[in-house]
């Protein structure tokens, strides 16, 4: 599959994008929602692990849809079931459309697909399995020039807004669980 760049490697590139201020920083956090429910069906973590490579292939294929630059758009795993992305190209709502595309039913079952064709339905599930493949996510936009502050610290609180918008994202669903996919939730 696709590698995904690692959160060492993210946190310096956000700042590098913060400090160079040409253009709009946008930075999302994505976790699975209920990872466990279908990502370690019989305590297999080897279906769990094809289940991130899943997402991380995911993202790439939607990037590639949206054409956007692999030198602009850059996909991270943050840890276990936890990806960030960072965006530093012209498209204004870039990484929202990422993320509403990634919420939709046609990536809940590619995701599923990709791993029911690698291991097959006895050990991955039903088709139905794809419906409980959930997100919770989040984002935030900084502008250049809006602050004179330090880069890290920038950096720090665009990255703590994504964080923050996905967490409460995970919150309304908790609210809300009848609602189904929740949207991604965008700090500016």
């Amino acid at each position: 599959g696709l590698a995904a760049q690692s959160i060492v490697a993210f946190n310096a590139d956000l700042i590098r994008a913060v400090a160079a201020q040409s253009g709009t920083v946008q930075v999302a956090t994505i976790n699975y929602h209920n990872f466990k429910e279908f990502g370690n069906r019989g305590g297999n973590h080897t279906i769990g692990d094809a289940y991130i490579r899943a997402l991380a292939n995911r993202l790439h294929q939607i990037a590639e849809e949206m054409a956007l630059d692999p030198n602009e758009f850059r996909i991270y795993h943050r840890s276990g079931k936890s990806f960030k992305l960072l965006y530093t190209g012209s498209k204004k709502n870039a990484v929202h459309q990422v993320l509403a595309t990634l919420h939709s039913q046609q990536s809940r079952e590619a995701i599923y697909n990709e791993v029911r064709n690698q291991f097959g339905t006895t050990l991955v599930g039903p088709p139905g399995i794809a419906n409980q493949i959930n997100f919770y996510s989040g984002h935030a936009t900084c502008q250049p020039g809006l602050d004179n502050g330090m880069p890290i610290d920038i950096a720090k609180e665009l990255n703590d807004a994504s964080v923050s918008a996905a967490k409460f994202a995970q919150l309304r669903w908790f609210e809300n669980p009848d609602e189904g996919i929740l949207p991604p939730l965008e700090y500016t």
